[in-house]
């Protein structure tokens, strides 16, 4: 019988088995794995990295009817563009089983991680507080998909939970694992350049831990030689393989400090590939590696430097056709530690203040469990928010999220601040809130914990407002002209809105293009702004209107985006705000009339 302390660890294991077999057992073979599984192939049958299409068919099987790619991925000219360390670790499984080895490979890889995870948790922290880390990134995004996908990812995901564990536990003031420790840090680069800031901060850390800790000069300068030694070999390895001396990934984006705001905005907030939007209650993990800074918790702040190198690498990338949050994979090891750092230090009001995240997450899990790939098809608007607003119809998150307008041919940088600071301040209003009300001590300490949970009630309320919404009577056109689309829509009673909803079938598979939007209030022009082409086309909020026009640039002049439009609807804010609304009782709202 299984000692007691590893029960949970084998139920956590098994829920997720049992969602990739009755609820993911079909998830899309698309994006980056497509060529991941190509590079396996071929290595296996020794056709280099680059499968013959004979050999990519038969290994699609069933697939191969209804995949788009017939032919093999070899493309790029044949240069690989991916690091190939996890295709040669599932090239025998993907020989063997195809797809669905390569797989349950992976899902094998990410048990690994979650199990040592698991073990370093329970030994830092209280046997709940661990528990609590481990199932809050467990099941949520992004790891329950990319535990069972066949992206390096979750490669990823298991070698940073070996690195919490060693700095956790803190090891590296041992100076007999220097050398060893020291070497492995020297190998994470080999397995993706995602990992090579992250590497060389950690191996920073442990050369000063071993000079404060009574390190010999020889054991020092034993890993320097090797270190030197390993890094020739990590640029021999680049150049025979990529034929540059960093390979296997480029920045998406271009890099410039000017820059950095913009990608953090995005990377935490975009509705597509952000943390925050697919998996709010993680938000607390956050918040927890803040906590471990402000406290000086000697044995988590070691992490903070890594996880900020590792943030640093992710926000030049590009999480591409792959299902939400992809780049975060990596980080969960170190969000777990903060989720069981705040679980453990936060106190009943915080954790009380919390529920309406942790609310948010299941019902999103249980949207991800109906319609996984959701969670992919987020390319004009946030379609797990749209399906979560079909069943609560007078709630709606999803068009307050921003988007990578850096993913979008021809935007510009800071193109998303528009949402995208209005969501960083109020989610800092509520961190800010938190971090006051942590466990305030002593009776002189209330007034902070009050002020705190201000905080948080007062960033909760502007969520609410704007978040619930319901539909208004408007009439609504969708005309087109040669070469020209264009909505109008004009509510009875003029107000501040919040967003219009196209109903248009393909919406996934069209070009973005962009809408430019107008709002005029009595004649008089109020707002004028351009926005992607989107099903969820969110207005400026503080703009009062008695008509809405969206006009449409076309991307492609061939292809209107909203010449498969079947209608539209528009939303107001349930809240009204003073001075800009009437109120929701002045009129009843009834179904929107349309016309193409």
């Amino acid at each position: 019988m299984p000692r007691p302390s590893v029960l949970p660890l084998l139920v956590i294991v098994s829920a997720l088995w049992a969602i990739h077999v009755f609820f993911l057992a079909h998830l899309a073979f698309t994006g980056d794995e497509v060529r991941y599984v190509a590079y396996g192939l071929g290595l296996f049958y020794g056709e280099g990295f680059h499968p013959s299409d004979a050999n990519w068919l038969t290994m699609l099987g069933p697939l191969a009817a209804r995949h788009p790619l017939q032919t093999s991925p070899a493309g790029h000219a044949g240069l690989l563009i991916h690091s190939v360390v996890y295709p040669v670790l599932g090239a025998p499984l993907i020989y063997l089983a195809g797809l669905d080895g390569a797989r349950w490979l992976s899902f094998a890889v990410g048990a690994a991680g979650l199990a040592v995870l698991f073990a370093c948790l329970r030994r830092r922290f209280a046997p709940e507080a661990g528990l609590a880390g481990v199932l809050a990134v467990a099941l949520a995004c992004p790891l329950i998909f990319f535990i069972g996908l066949f992206f390096s990812e979750i490669l990823l995901f298991t070698a940073n939970a070996l690195v919490v564990a060693f700095f956790l536990d803190e090891k590296h003031r041992n100076p007999k694992y220097l050398l060893p420790a020291g070497l492995c840090l020297c190998l994470l680069p080999f397995l993706h350049v995602k990992l090579s800031l992250e590497a060389a901060a950690a191996f920073l850390i442990l050369l000063a831990s071993a000079r404060r800790y009574g390190a010999s000069r020889a054991r020092l300068l034993s890993l320097l030689a090797a270190a030197g030694g390993l890094f020739g070999l990590y640029l021999l390895y680049n150049y025979t393989l990529f034929g540059a001396p960093i390979g296997g990934g480029n920045p998406a984006f271009p890099t410039s400090p000017r820059l950095i705001a913009d990608r953090l905005i995005v990377n935490f907030f975009d509705m597509r590939h952000g943390l925050l939007p697919n998996a709010p209650h993680l938000l607390f993990g956050l918040i927890g590696l803040l906590w471990a800074a402000k406290d000086r918790d000697s044995r988590v702040r070691p992490l903070l430097p890594l996880f900020a190198a590792y943030l640093f690498t992710i926000l030049w990338a590009n999480g591409s056709e792959a299902y939400a949050a992809r780049n975060w994979t990596a980080a969960m090891p170190f969000v777990a530690v903060g989720f069981a750092k705040w679980y453990e230090d936060s106190g009943r009001l915080n954790q009380l203040l919390a529920v309406p995240f942790l609310l948010l997450s299941l019902g999103l899990l249980c949207i991800l469990l109906q319609h996984p790939d959701a969670f992919l098809d987020s390319r004009n608007y946030s379609v797990p928010y749209d399906l979560l607003f079909a069943r609560v119809p007078w709630f709606n998150l999803g068009y307050l999220l921003p988007y990578d307008f850096l993913d979008h041919e021809g935007a510009q940088p800071y193109a998303a601040w528009g949402l995208g600071l209005a969501a960083a301040g109020v989610v800092g209003l509520y961190v800010a809130g938190q971090l006051l009300a942590n466990r305030p001590a002593g009776t002189g300490q209330r007034g902070r914990m009050a002020a705190g949970a201000a905080a948080q009630i007062a960033a909760l309320a502007v969520i609410l407002v704007f978040s619930l919404v319901e539909r208004v009577d408007v009439g609504a056109a969708i005309v087109h002209e040669p070469g020209h689309s264009y909505l109008v829509t004009t509510p009875q009673t003029p107000g501040s809105l919040a967003f219009v909803r196209v109903e248009n079938p393909r919406a996934m598979v069209k070009p973005y293009g962009f809408f430019l939007i107008a709002l005029e209030d009595g004649g008089t022009l109020r707002a004028h702004l351009m926005t992607r082409a989107s099903a969820v086309v969110p207005l400026p909020p503080f703009t009062r209107a008695d008509a809405v026009l969206i006009s449409e640039t076309m991307a492609n002049p061939a292809q209107h985006w909203l010449d498969t439009a079947t209608g539209a609807a528009l939303y107001r804010r349930l809240i009204p705000l003073p001075g800009l609304d009437a109120s929701p009782a002045a009129t009843q709202p009834t179904s929107p009339r349309s016309s193409q």
